[in-house]
């Protein structure tokens, strides 16, 4: 269990994991169940003419839904969800329709907003092939949320995005064996085009068995990136492009654990420098005009993890030994860590070298052996994947194999910036019971209970937001927000509500900019205050 320090202050709740609170624009109350089987999702969606703006498609627990045709959702928000209950996640494949036609390498071609929760998308099957991209994000500003979802296997990129100014959410999700085993970048979970982004969001999410970049950047700015709380296991390639470190502007890479990154190592370097690192960042681009300076920059690499297993490890040493020298590459370079120092807006500190036993690791024997395949240079070197067998990725195992749940007597369990674990929190879910009451819900006062549950809607907001409760007595209330500094920046004017459900309290938060906040909700009930503290955040 955790024992961590109790949390002191709004700014230090914060700087902890960002919680993505999924509170989309409209919430979903018009489900339509649809049956499992082949084209019956692409029927469902083609044939709901009178499709209410809630709509949400539920698919039963335990089956699967191939996709025959291409899904666009032009003009609406598409919601796709698990049933509610116990058994594994619905399965959504690429298929055949009943004339042996396919949607090709993209199931979902998005023209509006969308919402995935509780799915497993399998991007191959032995019968099938290899999709390339399965999501295109083709409308401009628009909304991709994913929540408690599973994405095995590809060798490309998985979602495209096209558009300026998307809006990207994953939370307790998995990418899992997208493998390229020609030492190429491909096999990317999250491939930005030439495009300006808003805000992108990843908290307790596990990247496994990835040959590729996550994260392919080649635009002019990310406004707003948050990575906090997730765990890479074993990736080709650094975690983000070049352009990603010289593009983003306001940036947290927190609470992670990243082990084995870029497992093609690189030659030694010399002693006193280290190696090239995996998390990049460096000046803005002088070379991109995007409007923003230095000064204009927030970036913090803080309270991560990272680790070699002893195989890998074990691996570059006899390589080194037979006369091809290799040495694993950095979590932070020499570069870095001198930008760093020299400018203000980085916070660099707690970035830590781990030795952790997992409870069930991945097996990376075919790994090794195709890395020593790779560097004898052999035309076909093989290829690799976690928890399947015999190169199969159908049907889909659930749940995934690995528990990379680590020992509670390691410093990595309590190094995190509110004292929880290193790296996606699912693995210990005692702790993550924990966190998510100190991050969604700070309750102050001798009494919080009389509000019920608070939520702020929409979340993230553009905008004016409402906060929503249930009220058991009569009271005088106040919304105050704060920033990243504990700095109260809005006051909202007091109002007197009587007791009931579903109170609603709206703020105008137009003057907000981009970013994560607390807004404080206090309720004065004759003469006690009563406090709820929900998370904000801002994107535009």
């Amino acid at each position: 269990m955790h024992t961590g320090t109790p949390l002191r202050s709004f700014a230090l709740l914060l700087a902890a994991a960002f919680v993505l609170v999924l509170s989309p624009d409209a919430v979903a109350q018009s489900p339509l169940a649809v049956a499992p089987g082949p084209s019956t999702l692409n029927d469902a969606i083609e044939n709901d003419t009178n499709r209410p703006a809630d709509r949400v498609y539920v698919l039963q627990r335990e089956a699967y839904y191939g996709v025959s045709r291409e899904i666009n959702n032009q003009g609406y928000t598409l919601r796709i969800a698990a049933a509610e209950g116990e058994g594994n996640r619905p399965v959504i494949y690429r298929s055949f329709d009943e004339n042996g036609n396919s949607p090709g390498s993209r199931y979902f071609n998005l023209a509006g907003d969308a919402e995935f929760t509780g799915i497993y998308f399998l991007n191959a099957d032995p019968n099938q092939g290899e999709a390339a991209t399965v999501f295109a994000l083709n409308n401009a500003g628009m909304r991709f949320v994913v929540d408690d979802c599973v994405f095995q296997g590809g060798r490309s990129r998985l979602i495209e995005v096209n558009v300026d100014d998307s809006k990207l959410f994953f939370s307790d999700s998995q990418f899992r064996n997208l493998v390229r085993n020609d030492g190429s970048s491909n096999g990317r979970p999250i491939d930005f085009r030439t495009v300006r982004v808003d805000s992108l969001v990843i908290e307790n999410t596990s990247f496994l068995n990835v040959s590729g970049y996550i994260l392919r950047y080649d635009g002019p700015a990310l406004n707003h990136v948050v990575i906090n709380h997730n765990t890479f296991y074993t990736t080709g390639r650094e975690l983000m492009t070049n352009a990603f470190a010289t593009q983003v502007i306001n940036y947290e890479f927190t609470n992670n654990l990243v082990v084995d990154p870029h497992f093609y190592g690189q030659p030694p370097v010399e002693d006193g420098v280290l190696p090239q690192g995996v998390v990049p960042l460096d000046s803005l681009d002088a070379g991109i005009d995007n409007g923003y300076t230095e000064s204009d920059r927030t970036l913090r690499i803080e309270n991560n993890g990272y680790m070699i297993t002893d195989d890998l490890q074990a691996f570059y040493d006899a390589r080194t030994a037979s006369g091809d020298p290799i040495d694993p590459r950095a979590l932070l370079d020499n570069g870095l860590q001198l930008y760093a120092a020299a400018n203000p807006s980085v916070a660099l500190s707690n970035n830590e070298t781990y030795d952790l036993e997992f409870v069930a690791p991945p097996d990376l024997s075919d790994l090794i052996t195709y890395l020593g395949n790779y560097r004898d240079g052999l035309p076909e070197p093989g290829s690799w994947l976690f928890g399947e067998e015999d190169g199969a990725l159908f049907p889909a195992t659930q749940p995934p194999p690995e528990d990379l749940a680590y020992d509670t007597s390691s410093p990595a369990y309590t190094a995190s910036t509110l004292g929880f674990p290193l790296g996606d929190l699912n693995y210990f879910p005692d702790e993550k019971a924990q966190w998510e009451a100190i991050v969604t819900s700070a309750d102050e006062g001798p009494d919080a209970s009389a509000f019920g549950v608070v939520r702020a809607y929409p979340n993230p907001t553009t905008g004016a937001f409402s906060l929503r409760f249930d009220l058991e007595e009569p009271a005088r209330l106040a919304v105050r927000v704060f920033d990243a500094l504990g700095r109260r920046v809005l006051d909202s004017e007091e109002r007197t509500l009587a007791a009931g459900a579903s109170q609603e309290v709206r703020v105008d938060g137009a003057s907000l900019a981009p970013g994560v906040y607390l807004a404080r909700l206090t309720a004065d009930v004759g003469g006690e205050s009563r406090v709820r503290t929900v998370r904000l955040t801002v994107a535009r």
